[in-house]
């Protein structure tokens, strides 16, 4: 397993906070992780990187079904990035300053009887940004290099827009 060092600092350095993930899992191993001192060092062996959000918020396209999801990216009119854990779930780091708390849509079932949802993370949570998957057992990976990537400033409104594309989509 990679060590993250390296990039824990670069992503700190950018105005991100990185916080450690337990080996293969979701969740990070610090107690106080929503409140502790940041760069962590050293980086702990084997870990992977979450990134705290608050300033950073994460769209969180918790959803299975590949076309929903591919017209839900396609619908997005600015520049931005996206990482992947278990396809076609996707989440897309965006900032949103009028965001304070967890924002989720109405929850759909689908026909294999799987909850979806868009989860917008914010102020309390996380999402591992390098990792490997507990899932699938595969690193987490980005559509570009997030370190170099500027990320877009979207306003709620932009949020409230996915939300009522999916449920068009899904007859909600």
């Amino acid at each position: 397993m990679q060590n993250y060092s390296e990039i824990a600092k670069a992503l700190y350095n950018r105005g991100y906070e990185p916080i450690p993930i337990a080996p293969n899992k979701k969740y990070p191993t610090a107690n106080g992780w929503t409140t502790m001192a940041l760069p962590v060092e050293p980086w702990p062996k084997n870990h992977g990187i979450g990134l705290r959000t608050g300033k950073v918020t994460g769209i969180d396209l918790d959803i299975l079904d590949n076309g929903i999801v591919s017209f839900l990216l396609d619908s997005i009119e600015f520049d931005f990035i996206t990482r992947t854990g278990k396809p076609p779930k996707t989440l897309i780091p965006v900032i949103c300053d009028k965001v304070t708390e967890k924002i989720v849509s109405d929850r759909y079932v689908d026909g294999n009887g799987k909850v979806n949802a868009i989860e917008l993370l914010s102020y309390g949570q996380q999402f591992v940004a390098y990792g490997i998957h507990p899932g699938t057992k595969r690193p987490y990976e980005w559509s570009s290099d997030l370190i170099s990537h500027d990320i877009p400033t979207v306003k709620l409104s932009f949020i409230f827009y996915l939300f009522d594309v999916l449920y068009e989509l899904t007859g909600k």
